[in-house]
């Protein structure tokens, strides 16, 4: 072996094998810290995930709640019930679908919004075809 040679054996052989082992330390040391940081996001934003639907499932409650509580349900309700058919029930009917309607252009979370009598028939609905559907045999009407 030339003396060129020599000198590159003792000089590329260690740098070889040290930029070797830096490189496997590095790989792995980042792989650990990636790994650390993406579990530590998926946390984080399951977390504000369920603040997000917890926060909407009660504005949610709230403004249904608020629209069972409301003069246009109750008194369409009571009317129904006392078996009134008169025209002014019938304008009732007609403010109560609007409000319905209203309602749900209003909350695009909601698919559909009905209201259900104490027999569990819609009597009103923001899809017209569930109007008059018979719901009561269903646990949570």
């Amino acid at each position: 072996m030339s003396i060129l040679q020599k000198m590159l054996l003792f000089i590329l052989l260690p740098v070889v094998l040290g930029f070797s082992a830096l490189t496997l330390v590095n790989y792995f040391v980042a792989r650990d810290y990636i790994e650390k940081q993406i579990v530590e996001e998926i946390a984080l934003v399951t977390r504000d995930q369920k603040n997000e639907l917890a926060n909407t499932v009660s504005l949610l409650g709230s403004a249904l709640g608020d629209f069972a509580r409301s003069d246009v349900a109750r008194s369409y309700l009571a009317a129904l019930a006392e078996g009134d058919d008169s025209a002014s029930a019938e304008a009732m009917r007609m403010k109560l679908l609007q409000a319905v309607k209203r309602m749900a252009e209003s909350f695009s979370d909601l698919r559909d919004i009905g209201v259900v009598d104490g027999s569990g028939k819609v009597v009103a609905h923001s899809n017209l075809n569930f109007i008059g559907a018979a719901l009561g045999e269903r646990g949570y009407i």
